[in-house]
């Protein structure tokens, strides 16, 4: 099961062995906070899918984990069981050069490699701490993040 850090910056969705492997994403997720304009939690989080699958992998209303590509952009998944809570946090994607003139984003107090910050623009992961992610997601946080009621896009 991933592990998810809220940091100041930035929040880290650890990915284990499996998860790696089955999504095909040999990194761990790094956001920016300042990037997230919404997280919601949801009881029903597989009619939050949008696009195809492009790489991962899925059974429906059992798994899926990976990225998901549609028109506007692409998503990534972690998703377990049908009955799981989630977090779907929208992301606000800026537009990156093929050839970014400055190899590094300060992040914080951290310098962070730019193509170490994915370009999703939802993630939606399932988990048992979804009010404990999304108060976390609130504190400490510069920019607005709203917070809308469970089941409610």
């Amino acid at each position: 099961m991933a592990k998810i850090r809220v940091h100041s910056d930035r929040v880290e969705i650890k990915l284990s062995a499996v998860e790696k492997t089955l999504s095909f994403h040999r990194k761990d997720i790094v956001i920016r906070r300042s990037d997230i304009t919404s997280a919601v939690i949801t009881d029903e989080p597989w009619g939050w899918m949008r696009g195809a699958r492009s790489p991962g992998n899925s059974v429906p209303y059992s798994y899926a984990f990976g990225t998901w590509k549609f028109y506007g952009g692409k998503d990534f998944l972690l998703l377990r069981g049908r009955r799981r809570r989630a977090v779907v946090i929208d992301i606000e994607v800026e537009d990156i050069p093929e050839q970014p003139t400055e190899p590094v984003d300060v992040v914080g107090e951290e310098a962070v490699a730019v193509d170490e910050v994915d370009r999703f623009s939802r993630i939606i992961v399932s988990t048992e701490h979804a009010a404990k992610l999304v108060t976390a997601l609130r504190l400490n946080h510069t920019g607005e993040v709203h917070i809308a009621a469970p089941g409610k896009p």
